[in-house]
């Protein structure tokens, strides 16, 4: 009996459980590998944090729809929480036609109000 007959003749449980087992054991006993910070990352932080200043007018432009937000969204939201943090007025823009949902997205992530800002005002 070769092994693929083994295999397929295996109570599917069995088969759950271990792939339960591969999930779970990464997820209780996780590696705890460091995550590096990019250059990119420190410079575009340092940018903000330097040359943005009190009083400026900030323009974000979230120029992606939906299919775009697994992999820039969280850059997005990392950048409005570090702008909220500073005293600026931001201009929310974009181009595509899914932007006012990227935009509606970002506001149920990050709230203005929790930084003192009033929508339509600051």
């Amino acid at each position: 009996m070769s092994i693929m007959q083994k295999i397929n003749k295996l109570d599917r449980r069995y088969i759950y459980l271990l792939a339960w087992a591969f999930v779970l054991f990464p997820l209780l006993n996780p590696l705890g590998l460091p995550i590096p910070i990019s250059q990119d990352a420190r410079t575009w932080y340092d940018y903000v944090e330097n040359e943005i200043n009190d009083g400026d007018v900030v323009l974000l432009a979230p120029m992606y729809g939906v299919s775009g937000m697994p992999e820039l969204f969280p850059m997005t939201v990392a950048t409005m929480k570090h702008l909220l943090t500073k005293d600026v007025k931001i201009v929310v823009v974009s181009f595509w036609t899914e932007g006012p949902l990227v935009f509606n997205t970002l506001l149920t992530q990050v709230d203005p109000a929790d930084y003192g800002y009033v929508y339509g005002e600051d």
